[in-house]
């Protein structure tokens, strides 16, 4: 869905200066700025460095995005993306470096997403 809404930036951007009920659509909020946009791009080229690379880097990527992805984007990254699988599979590593990086990373996407929970 990300890649999808990416390829449609330009037309929305458009939407938000020619119609009026598209911006009023998004109430307080307003439509995504140019840093959400940034942000999506990032996250999106991220995602696919996940699909493509070698196992050692996907896991690097899934690592470093468990610390620094908002709760609202775990879903995408860590269900959609297998990103949780990879993490997951650092926790079988013969290495108590990778072990260890990998309970963190799981214990703080944990903590994250009890902040959703009601």
């Amino acid at each position: 869905m990300l890649e999808a809404a990416l390829r449609f930036q330009v037309a929305f951007e458009k939407l938000e200066d020619d119609d009026r009920s598209y911006v009023e659509h998004f109430g307080e909020l307003g439509p995504p700025s140019a840093s959400d946009w940034l942000n999506a791009n990032v996250l999106n080229h991220l995602l696919y460095l996940m699909r493509v690379l070698e196992k050692a880097v996907q896991r690097q990527v899934a690592l470093a995005l468990a610390h620094l992805c908002s709760a609202d984007d775990q879903k995408t990254i860590f269900i959609d993306s297998d990103g949780l699988e990879l993490l997951i599979g650092l926790l079988g590593s013969s290495s108590p470096k990778q072990q260890l990086d990998g309970a963190v990373a799981l214990w703080k996407l944990a903590s994250k997403a009890m902040t959703l929970s009601p």
